[in-house]
């Protein structure tokens, strides 16, 4: 009996990291629109096409790290669905 309060705080850890990535993923897409759109209007206000081209960096730099922080919370939540059938807290999420 005592184990399976650790094992659902290990499960809780878990599902804290996944929300913290989730945060993260949000603030990044907040950043990158805000940045972009920055530039976009410097480029349309002084109608310099060299802002235009400078904001596509930070446009692929933020898609990668989307891309990145995406598959790592994937992978948590995969790592999550194991650990609850290794522990063997709900036997109908595990295949066999």
């Amino acid at each position: 009996m005592s184990e399976t309060p650790n094992k659902h705080k290990h499960l809780e850890f878990i599902k804290a990291s996944i929300n913290r990535m989730s945060g993260k993923l949000f603030l990044l897409k907040g950043w990158s629109i805000t940045l972009i759109a920055g530039l976009f209007a410097l480029a349309a206000k002084d109608t310099n096409q060299a802002y235009v081209l400078i904001a596509y960096f930070p446009l692929l730099v933020f898609w990668t790290l989307d891309g990145y922080l995406g598959v790592k919370q994937e992978q948590l939540a995969q790592f999550s669905i194991g650990s609850i059938c290794f522990i063997g807290i709900s036997k109908n999420r595990c295949s066999s």
